[in-house]
């Protein structure tokens, strides 16, 4: 479906959940890390899906199945796009079976017009799968390119210092282009090791409960990138933001996502290199 996210044109969602009790069909996922606690998703879930919140202990309260309908439509798009794979939950949660990312790696081997964001917080999962004992012939049952696909633009997301770790995990994933997602970003990280990192896109919280976003964070980080070529993607300040005199920036946009309301110097969004494979 089209989608107001900036840093991509379109989201693709295969995976669904039914309610069990009601039968509504709506989406499924489960809190990870503190960034999860004012998810976009479980919000639209909760009033255009199955009304099921993502919690670990609700995963019994729904069936989680690959949409074949759904699976097929990149097949469908001619004219290219830039796709955020299961922007409704997480491709790389545990509930996802091998087989339905296999099928998904398969749509997405096939539409080599398309550019794919895969944006996973359990890099670990995918990089095991992507490496494990099992022949990528035999993971991906449709189509499979043993080389990794220049299509395909694996990420991953680093809100607090103690989610560094992912960074390893995505820099062991094949791939043809790696990215973080910074957002919803709660504190000051530090230094980053961008090593392999070819993108990164930054951003504050939105909502009424959003958490203070300082500018001088997505200044440091900026300052990383440029000094070590990783392409920059200023998606929003969040509803809550604070300027570098420490006092609130008032924002008419409501995500903080009006680049006219940002310093100069903060009004940018680059896009990562398509990948040679």
């Amino acid at each position: 479906m089209a989608t107001k996210i900036q840093w991509t044109e379109e989201t693709w969602n295969p995976v669904r959940a039914r309610n069990i009790e009601t039968g509504k069909v709506g989406w499924f996922c489960e809190h990870m890390s503190d960034g999860c606690r004012f998810c976009y998703a479980e919000a639209m879930n909760n009033w255009r899906g199955n009304r099921v919140s993502y919690q670990r202990q609700n995963r019994d309260r729904v069936e989680i199945f690959l949409d074949e309908s759904a699976l097929c439509k990149p097949l469908t798009w001619k004219k290219p796009r830039t796709i955020f794979p299961c922007s409704m939950t997480d491709i790389g949660a545990d509930f996802i079976k091998d087989e339905w990312l296999g099928a998904i790696f398969s749509v997405m081997a096939e539409t080599p017009q398309h550019i794919y964001q895969p944006l996973t917080k359990r890099p670990d999962r995918i990089a095991n799968l992507m490496n494990g004992p099992k022949s990528h012939a035999d993971w991906h049952p449709k189509t499979w390119h043993r080389s990794v696909l220049p299509n395909v633009h694996f990420g991953t997301s680093i809100e607090q210092k103690r989610h560094l770790g992912r960074l390893d995990y995505l820099r062991a994933t094949p791939a043809a282009v790696r990215w973080i997602s910074l957002e919803p970003l709660l504190e000051d990280i530090g230094r980053l090791d961008l090593t392999g990192i070819s993108w990164a896109v930054i951003g504050g919280e939105s909502g009424r409960h959003a958490r203070p976003f300082y500018l001088r964070w997505a200044f440091d980080i900026m300052e990383q990138c440029a000094r070590s070529g990783v392409a920059v993607f200023m998606k929003q300040i969040g509803s809550n933001p604070v300027g570098l005199d420490g006092l609130p920036v008032t924002v008419r946009h409501d995500k903080g996502g009006d680049p006219n309301e940002w310093p100069d110097a903060l009004r940018v969004r680059q896009m990562p290199p398509r990948g040679d494979g």
